[in-house]
């Protein structure tokens, strides 16, 4: 049943999104973790705000997030929204 479910969630939510996120840059993320590992947030060696500007000055004003398995576009201007 756990094998059924986890390939569900794949094909209906991880797949769609992995098709989405090509028009937004971003780091690629890890399996349950996200950004948060390859970014230092959970060694406590960075906090978010700080990994943000980081990516900001990487990656520019619009950007991708992962927060654990959850995906979010992270915007700097109120211009990028439109």
């Amino acid at each position: 049943v756990i094998s059924i479910l986890t390939l569900f969630y794949y094909l209906k939510f991880v797949r769609r999104v992995q098709i989405n996120r090509k028009r937004v840059p971003g780091i690629d993320p890890e399996w349950l973790l996200g950004n948060l590992r390859n970014l230092g947030i959970i060694s406590g060696e960075k906090t978010m705000h700080e990994a943000f500007s980081e990516l900001k000055r990487k990656l520019g004003n619009r950007f991708s997030f992962w927060l654990g398995p959850t995906y979010s576009i992270v915007l700097s201007n109120i211009e990028d929204a439109e």
